[in-house]
């Protein structure tokens, strides 16, 4: 996988975050979630994505390793794609740079052409927080998961809201054509 983004835009990144600094014109600040504070560099189309306290930088670290695994997964599916992703250090921090992806979040069962690429991120994935602000519908209707961070399922169980609204049938159809029954 190419790398995507650079240090120096990291470093700026992670600079605003410290000092709290959400006006900048060459970034725009995209949005928060438990652990992280992420940025869009405008000129670049690459999401900064800065941890919110120490000790995060093994879960940003595992996020780009995740990418990299998953894109391997997913190189021939036609209705998943996953996001180039690359990791930065910056003064002992880990920034993680994500290719910016245009396209809408959707409540679930919005759109049935994202069904199939639903049901393949559930069932190959693994991720245990798929809720549907962690993924959006890009304009080839492909499902691209924008937060690898969240850990695999396991002792959790599946995350079923991914698939919430989905046919137990359609469900076991494509099953069927992946060769998982």
């Amino acid at each position: 996988m190419t790398r995507i983004g650079n240090r120096t835009h990291a470093r700026i990144a992670s600079e605003l975050h410290s000092a709290d600094i959400w006006d900048n014109p060459e970034f725009v600040p995209l949005g928060s979630g438990a652990s992280r504070v992420a940025f869009l560099h405008k000129s670049t189309d690459v999401v900064y994505k800065c941890p919110r306290w120490p000790g995060v930088n093994l879960d940003q670290i595992a996020e780009v390793r995740r990418a990299k695994h998953m894109a391997k997964v997913f190189a021939n599916s036609g209705y998943v794609r996953i996001p180039k992703a690359s990791a930065y250090n910056v003064n002992n921090e880990t920034i993680v740079a994500m290719e910016y992806i245009r396209g809408k979040m959707l409540s679930y069962g919005d759109n049935d052409e994202c069904m199939r690429g639903r049901v393949e991120l559930y069932l190959l994935g693994k991720f245990s927080d798929m809720h549907n602000e962690n993924y959006i519908i890009d304009d080839h209707d492909m499902v691209v998961p924008i937060d690898l961070g969240s850990s695999r399922r396991g002792s959790m169980g599946p995350d079923y809201r991914l698939i919430e609204g989905i046919p137990n049938e359609f469900i076991e159809f494509v099953k069927s054509r992946m060769n998982l029954v």
